[in-house]
């Protein structure tokens, strides 16, 4: 990731024109947040389709995501991903998640177990499993890697999930709590499929959206995941408003956010 922090002020007026939220734009300056994705800028065709969704991150357009087959069609402006159950969210160049926390949100009320949350066109990503005793995540480098432990009921509903992928350990947060982990041994871990891997394998069917990354081990590391961590907290209360105080399935709740509620309809991986 040296070129990232070498040049990062030439990457920041590419993502500048694209409209960054004001509480991000200093990590993307820095390169802290290398990667994100929202519906809040995405490229659409003549019929309103989603065809992409540029990377709005210091990393700029070498991280772009673009749809790979039918383009998706979304009827409510919200923080969720469609998907139309055939076409590929495709990275333009693999993202290596070693030394970076991944932010998204998610529900996983309708996935399958074995679904695939990020991947690539190999064994390799990131598998969510769900049997009767909880869900657990399964970390995949050409096919090996750990299982997070413990195995535990996660929310029903939206929540912001968070995976820190340090060089030796893997740790997952759920609403900014710690929930499980798992020691490793990979050298990189790289995905450039979102809510899909490798050909055949089951895709994530589900609502899933609003991605980034966060690079650590940087000055301003701390300082960019809170940024994150809220910006990612207004767009679920935008989804799922609830009210202040209340908890998600024991876990503490999220604070907070003066927004204005919308409803939401999209599914990834619905047909």
């Amino acid at each position: 990731m040296d070129w990232l922090l070498k040049a990062p002020n030439t990457l920041l007026g590419r993502a500048a024109d694209r409209g960054i939220p004001s509480t991000l734009t200093a990590f993307y300056r820095s390169g802290a947040i290398l990667a994100h994705y929202s519906t809040d800028r995405v490229l659409r065709d003549a019929a309103g389709a989603i065809t992409a969704f540029p990377n709005m991150g210091g990393a700029g357009s070498v991280l772009d995501a673009t749809v790979i087959g039918p383009e998706l069609m979304q009827q409510f402006s919200t923080a969720i991903f469609p998907e139309n159950g055939t076409s590929i969210t495709q990275i333009a160049a693999p993202l290596n998640l070693i030394g970076v926390r991944l932010f998204w949100l998610m529900d996983t009320a309708q996935a399958a177990d074995g679904a695939r949350l990020f991947g690539r066109q190999d064994v390799s990503g990131i598998v969510m499993a769900k049997n009767a005793s909880g869900m657990e995540l399964q970390i995949r480098r050409a096919g090996v890697g750990p299982n997070l432990a413990p195995r535990t009921p996660w929310p029903e509903g939206l929540a912001v999930y968070e995976l820190d992928a340090t060089a030796t350990t893997y740790t997952l947060r759920i609403n900014g709590v710690v929930v499980a982990s798992a020691a490793h041994t990979h050298a990189d871990l790289l995905i450039d499929r979102i809510a899909s891997g490798q050909a055949g394998l089951l895709r994530f069917a589900g609502r899933m959206g609003e991605i980034l990354g966060v690079i650590l081990g940087l000055t301003d590391t701390g300082a960019a995941i809170t940024a994150a961590r809220a910006r990612l907290n207004a767009r679920l209360l935008e989804i799922t408003p609830i009210a202040s105080g209340a908890a998600i399935a024991g876990l503490p709740a999220v604070p907070a956010v003066a927004v204005t509620p919308t409803f939401d309809g999209a599914i990834i991986g619905a047909s």
